[in-house]
Formats: C-alpha cells, structure tokens, sequence
C-alpha cells in the first residue's frame, strides 16, 4: 500500500503517531520553537496539503549542556581543528591552530532558546553574511549586529557534538575543510550532515576571570609594586639607621668616593 509520512518543515520526515478513522496524527516531535510548515507525503514523494504550524520545542535541553559561566573552544569533529576569529579579515576559520583568547568564546542564551557567540578577545559577535543575494554565507564578525543572523541553535547529537543551525537562515554552519580547494573557512555553504559540520565544545576558563595575557600583565605589575615597597621598605631602614649613628656619640664614620676611597675620617 501507500506509505503515509509526516514532513516538519524541509528537514524532519517521520511516521504518523496513528492512523484511524479520525485522521492522521502527526505529533510534532521535541524539535526546536519556532515557525514550520506541516505537510503530509505520500511515498515520500507526493505532497498534499500544507499548514503552518507553531512549535513551541524544548531547546532548552541542549542549553543545557553549555555553562554560561565558562568560556568554550570549539572543535570540528572531522579534523579535530579548533575555530578562531582571525585577526585581519574577521573571518571564522581555522587557518590558524592558536589557543589563544580569539579562540575563546562566551554562549549567550537567548530567550527564544537561542545563543549568541561573543569572542572573548574582541568582544565581537559571530554572524552569519547570509542575506541573498549578496551574502557569502561566512560566519564572522564583520558586521556588528543584533540580529537573528547572529543567533543559532545548537542540536545534540547522539555521539555528544553539537550541529549550529543559523536562526535566520535555517542553515547549518560547517568547515570547508576537505580536499584541494578547502580554506577552512566556517559557513553555511555546504548543508551536508557530517563532521564537518558537528562541533564539539571544550570548557574553558571562567568568565570574568582574567585569562593568560591578562594574568602575565598583572603579576608582573604585582611583582613591580612588591619590589618598589622593598625599595621603600630598604631607603626607610637606610634612614632610620642613619639616624641613629647620628645620635650615638664617639662613632667615626668614613666617607667614601665613587672609586671607594676614603675622603676624610670624622670623629667626636
């Protein structure tokens, strides 16, 4: 017979909870908040009628797993490479293996489920250059904006990596990361479904706590003012000792010159 399937969107394909007399269940699945379109197909080729439905999903379960009190590096699965902001064409990429705090990056949440990427050494935000049709589809921080090409859900899989899906896109981000062409540059060109496009996030230090570049500045500044007190504290015990051979009678002191030699014996 005719194969019966629910289609959530242009991504989630599954069976019908039932089929009976009243119809056809298409129980929406714990996918994402937001706005799809529902439709029935029939052997996954023929498509009947379509409504547009709101999902209000859990993603709160893969916020979950991200700690807002920690900065993250994140991995592609494929080639083990971390993502970093490059320095001079803010590009996402990972041309450059630095860890080092343009590799660093805290996880806003968002009240709708998504997150935001702040980079921990510029303080910029990731965005994806998807608007058609002049966008690359590159993620970056280029463009310093608050909006939805700057917010993306994060869908766990089951081997515990995360795929980033654009909100305003509905892509997935990915390493152009394979072959003689590849520039490791991080974007939504290619949507395949495979380790370059699965990320593994690795907690990193505290937010709010200095990190490495930080930390060297200020103990060489503490190292500075613990030594000028040794200074202060030696000069003070140099005068003090002074004055007190200044106050004991019968003491011969010796002067010397810049070549140590004795320029004249005082006594009382």
């Amino acid at each position: 017979g005719m194969s019966i399937h629910c289609r959530l969107g242009d991504r989630h394909t599954y069976k019908p909870s039932a089929i009976d007399v009243d119809g056809i269940d298409c129980s929406v699945p714990d996918l994402l908040t937001g706005d799809y379109m529902l439709s029935l197909v029939y052997d996954r080729a023929f498509v009947a009628e379509s409504i547009r439905v709101r999902v209000q999903g859990d993603s709160g379960k893969w916020q979950d797993d991200i700690d807002i009190l920690y900065f993250y590096r994140i991995r592609v699965q494929a080639s083990e490479r971390l993502i970093r902001e490059d320095v001079l064409d803010k590009l996402v990429s990972t041309r450059a293996q630095l860890e080092d705090e343009y590799a660093e990056f805290k996880i806003e949440k968002q009240f709708d489920g998504s997150v935001r990427f702040k980079v921990r050494a510029t303080s910029a935000y990731f965005h994806e250059y998807g608007i058609w049709p002049h966008g690359d589809k590159m993620l970056s921080c280029r463009f310093e904006v608050d909006d939805d090409f700057t917010r993306f859900w994060l869908e766990k899989q089951d081997d515990g990596s995360m795929r980033i899906l654009t909100k305003a896109t509905r892509r997935y981000l990915g390493e152009y990361g394979e072959g003689v062409l590849a520039d490791k540059l991080i974007s939504t060109r290619f949507e395949d479904d495979n380790g370059y496009t699965r990320f593994v996030f690795e907690k990193q230090g505290l937010v709010g706590y200095p990190g490495p570049a930080a930390r060297v500045v200020a103990i060489t500044e503490a190292e500075a003012a613990v030594q000028k007190r040794l200074e202060d504290l030696r000069t003070l015990a140099e005068k003090k000792q002074e004055q007190a051979l200044q106050n004991v009678p019968n003491v011969t002191k010796l002067y010397f010159d810049e070549y140590d030699q004795p320029l004249t014996v005082i006594g009382s």
